[in-house]
């Protein structure tokens, strides 16, 4: 008796697929623009324009943040398949590589007001203070 041997071809998909920042930033508009600001500057959700966030300081933390969402305040996009949440992802991280703009001021006079005017209790610099 001969074995009949069929071979099916998948097409593989990466356990960790790239992301392409182009069609992510589709997605982004289309999903995300509501919340975030069309070109992510904040709104009901925050400014998407820094390279460390609070909730995603790294691709895996920031695909799953895009994935499972944050409870209540951000739903997840658990429809999205991988390929689209790292797409998303992809064009999020540019957001946060345009260079940062300085600002005016004197940091130390800055800081003393923060401490004398009590900001610290509504907002957190470098840990200190209540986000």
């Amino acid at each position: 008796m001969t074995a009949l041997v069929v071979s099916y071809a998948f097409a593989q998909t990466p356990a960790d697929p790239a992301g392409d920042p182009v069609w992510g930033k589709k997605l982004f508009e289309s999903q995300c623009a509501l919340c975030h600001g069309q070109t992510g500057g904040g709104g009901r959700g925050p400014n998407l324009h820094r390279p460390k966030l609070n909730h995603a300081p790294g691709e895996n933390a920031l695909r799953k943040v895009i994935s499972e969402g944050i409870v209540p305040e951000m739903p997840a996009f658990w429809q999205m398949s991988d390929r689209e949440v790292a797409s998303g992802a992809a064009y999020v991280r540019t957001l946060g590589s345009a260079p940062s703009e300085p600002v005016p001021g004197d940091p130390s006079r800055g800081g003393r007001l923060y401490v004398s005017k009590g900001c610290s209790g509504c907002h957190m610099i470098a840990g200190d203070g209540s986000g």
